[in-house]
């Protein structure tokens, strides 16, 4: 059993703690996701200390604002590291109003170019923002696989655009 997507930074127990309780249950991979600077450098860290850990590296589209290229190069730099298994956690959230969309879309379309080029599988965090995020990654993700962690599409055209 794998578990593709968790947190270990936002729970309670210490790291070692949770691994334990994952191995009792058969768990034999856990990939734990950073979601902006600090906790993707926990992520790698907890990574290097078991070796059924594995990271995801990113920058959540809520912590998005004012997004530019100094973070698109931490972010490829860690996700180059061998324990970084995945891109993101990425996307677009307009449900939360706690980033300018724009910043959303001009990280999220970074972060498309660093899966590609570190031949990573890219996650993603999509929330009321249907339209917008398959448009993406028509347009810029062609050939990167993907991963759909969190979405809210109950039907194809339904969602709310920034501009509208």
């Amino acid at each position: 059993m794998i578990d593709s997507h968790t947190h270990l930074d936002s729970c309670e127990p210490p790291n070692a703690e949770l691994v334990e309780q994952a191995r009792a249950a058969n768990v034999k991979r856990i990939l734990t996701i950073g979601t902006e600077l600090e906790n993707c450098r926990a992520a790698l860290e907890a990574a290097a200390e078991f070796d059924e850990v594995f990271a995801g590296i990113g920058l959540h589209p809520n912590s998005a604002t004012g997004f530019q290229a100094a973070d698109a190069d931490w972010i490829a730099e860690l996700a180059a590291d061998d324990r970084c298994r995945a891109v993101g956690e990425t996307g677009l959230d307009y449900y939360r109003d706690n980033a300018p969309p724009a910043d959303q879309l001009r990280a999220f379309e970074a972060q498309i170019e660093i899966a590609r080029a570190v031949d990573k599988p890219l996650v993603i965090h999509t929330r009321a923002a249907d339209d917008d995020s398959i448009a993406t990654l028509r347009k810029r993700a062609d050939g990167v696989k993907v991963i759909l962690h969190c979405f809210s599409m109950p039907k194809a055209g339904s969602s709310r655009s920034p501009a509208t």
